[in-house]
C-alpha cells in the first residue's frame, strides 16, 4: 500500500539541499532499493524518513563518505543523521511497526553486509555477520567460502527477521543456501 503525505520537507546537508512535497510510505512487503527511482521511504508509523543521497561529483562523494549515503530523519524532533555511506546498492525493509530498519548493503561482488538499526529506546546497530561469527564462528560454509552473501529477507515480527546466507567457494563449490531466523537479543535459529 502506498500513501502520500501532504508535507513539504526541506533538508540541508552541507551544500546539499533537498526539497520534496510528496513522501512515499514504506511498503511492508517489498524492500526499497537505493539507488533507485525514489530517494526516500517513510517508516510505517510515520515517525522517520530514510533519505538516500547520490553523489554528483567528487566533492559530494567526499562529503557523503562514498558514492551514496542514507540519512535518517526523525520527523518528531527534526534531527537528521547519516546512518550509512555505501558504494554500490542497498535494500532496506522497515519493521512492521517502524521501530527498526533492516539494511542489506551489497558492498562487493563477493559479499553483502546486513545491519539492523533499532530506532526506539536505545538506538543501536546490529551487524548480522558479527552476530553469526559470535554464535557460529566455526561454520565453514559461512566463513570459509570466498563468495558469501548475507541478506535480510524480511521481518517475521517487530524484533525478528529472516536471514538468507548463500554463496560458493572452496568449501561449497556447487553452492550453499542457508536460512535463519534472527531474534534481536536472542540470536539465530535455523529454518528448514
Amino acid at each position: 500500500m502506498t500513501m502520500a503525505a501532504n508535507k513539504v520537507i526541506a533538508i540541508c546537508l552541507g551544500s546539499l539541499v533537498l526539497l520534496w512535497a510528496e513522501v512515499t510510505y514504506a511498503d511492508e512487503e517489498h524492500a526499497t532499493r537505493f539507488p533507485g527511482e525514489g530517494s526516500q521511504t517513510v517508516s510505517p508509523d510515520g515517525k522517520h524518513v530514510l533519505i538516500n543521497i547520490d553523489s554528483e561529483d567528487d566533492s559530494q562523494t567526499a562529503y557523503l563518505g562514498d558514492n551514496h549515503a542514507l540519512y535518517l530523519l526523525d520527523l518528531e524532533t527534526t534531527k537528521i543523521e547519516r546512518i550509512r555511506s555505501y558504494g554500490r546498492s542497498v535494500e532496506v525493509l522497515w519493521s512492521p511497526k517502524g521501530s527498526a530498519l533492516l539494511l542489506s548493503d551489497h558492498v562487493g561482488s563477493d559479499s553483502t553486509d546486513t545491519i539492523i538499526y533499532t530506532l526506539n529506546g536505545e538506538k543501536r546497530q546490529i551487524d548480522i555477520e558479527r552476530e553469526l561469527r559470535r554464535q557460529m564462528g566455526d561454520n565453514q560454509s559461512i566463513f570459509n567460502n570466498h563468495h558469501v552473501y548475507i541478506t535480510g529477507v524480511g521481518w517475521l515480527g517487530e524484533d525478528k527477521v529472516e536471514i538468507k546466507i548463500w554463496g560458493y567457494g572452496d568449501i561449497d563449490p556447487r553452492g550453499v543456501t542457508l536460512r535463519y531466523e534472527f531474534t534481536i537479543g536472542d540470536g539465530f535459529k535455523k529454518l528448514q
